[in-house]
């Protein structure tokens, strides 16, 4: 009687097992079939660099839907001819013309919206209709964004891309997670996945380490620490060159059940993060000096080259947005000051926006929609139409 009712009861198991593995193949039938209609579409476009890590392709184009079979956009990217996300622009500018090199990361970079919505491109339109309207100057705004990069390859990438463009004004898009990006020793393999290479990090140190640290440490009032800094030497290491030159095989095969319940988890996860959004990061709070420190040299060069060409810096500060750190926004501010820079709070925009219930990022992306876009160009021209008597 009990062996009849274990058979029995294996039986069932069997067909139950059997039907889950029918169904399942249906699905992943069905789903392969939907995944011909609407691919999954990989960006072929990002190349090593040697000294930036990695960047754009010149000339080349894809179609960007975030990694994701039902992604909320898709957008055809194309870059210009130096490699950028941006219209074709000429190292020589015209005359009577105010150039603004935009740098940042991803969210400066704007793959998720047409190149007419992103905020270099709104600021610029902007601009040029208020400075039309009373016989001004043209403006030009570069978008010199790179995904994933941090503050410190946003330095590199000023000084080997956009100063050859002879900007007048320099916009650095800082926060806590892109300074964490500069101290980040990180070999990111197959960073993109249409792209067999590993790329590399560039991480940037003091030189005398621990004892830079105590020597930072011991003069953290304001005008002693800015004198301080500037005493200090930098260091940028890379990873080991073999480990760059390794190739990693890239995925042949998506499986539809896998790509939707991964999805699934993150829209859940972009849902619960919402408003406020904040980067999911991980930072020991004893260690917060290794994480200023060396950024504070970084902008510390980035300032003294862009004044020795007669330029000027602007700090575009999203710190409390993303991660709440007041901190680091006090001394971007007082940095900006004491070196009588310039320095714009995007938070309180982005943070005014979402409590008006403004979605301004993608549900099941972190980078900004077409809204979040339109806030962040918005709030850099308002700045620049209240601050500037040139406008």
């Amino acid at each position: 009687m009990l062996l009849s009712k274990i058979k029995t009861f294996f039986k069932l198991l069997l067909v139950n097992i059997l039907v889950f593995l029918l169904v399942a193949a249906v699905v992943e039938v069905g789903g392969q079939v939907y995944f011909y209609f609407h691919p999954i579409y990989k960006d072929n476009c990002s190349i090593p660099h040697k000294t930036l890590g990695w960047k754009l392709k010149p000339n080349c184009q894809f179609i960007s839907t975030g990694g994701r079979y039902n992604g909320e956009f898709k957008v055809l990217i194309k870059t210009n001819s130096h490699g950028f996300r941006d219209k074709e622009r000429s190292f020589q500018k015209s005359p009577n013309t105010v150039r603004i090199a935009l740098m940042g990361d991803s969210m400066v970079e704007a793959l998720q919206v047409p190149l007419e919505k992103t905020a270099a491109h709104i600021l610029e339109t902007r601009l040029n209709a208020m400075s039309s309207s009373r016989g001004g100057v043209k403006y030009e705004v570069l978008n010199f964004g790179v995904g994933n990069h941090g503050l410190g390859q946003m330095f590199l990438a000023y000084k080997e891309f956009a100063s050859t463009f002879d900007p007048d004004y320099v916009l650095f898009f800082v926060n806590g997670y892109l300074m964490e990006r500069a101290v980040e020793y990180q070999v990111f393999e197959n960073l993109i996945e249409s792209n067999d290479f590993v790329s590399q990090r560039p991480r940037f140190l003091l030189k005398d380490g621990v004892e830079a640290y105590r020597r930072l440490e011991s003069n953290l009032a304001r005008s002693k620490f800015l004198k301080a800094i500037e005493q200090e030497e930098m260091i940028i290491e890379y990873p080991p060159q073999s480990d760059v030159e390794k190739e990693v095989s890239s995925e042949a095969l998506r499986f539809f059940l896998r790509e939707f319940f991964k999805n699934l988890v993150g829209d859940l996860l972009s849902w619960k993060n919402n408003a406020p959004f904040k980067m999911r990061i991980t930072t020991i709070p004893s260690l917060s000096g290794f994480i200023v420190f060396p950024n504070a040299k970084i902008l510390d060069l980035a300032e003294k080259l862009i004044s020795s060409e007669r330029r000027k810096l602007i700090i575009l500060d999203s710190s409390k947005y993303y991660d709440n750190r007041e901190n680091i926004s006090g001394f971007l501010n007082d940095f900006a000051k004491a070196r009588r820079q310039h320095y714009v709070n995007l938070s309180d925009s982005f943070l005014a926006a979402e409590k008006k219930g403004n979605r301004i990022r993608w549900t099941g992306d972190a980078h900004f929609n077409e809204n979040g876009q339109r806030v962040f160009g918005e709030t850099i021209f308002n700045w620049m139409r209240d601050n500037f008597t040139l406008l």
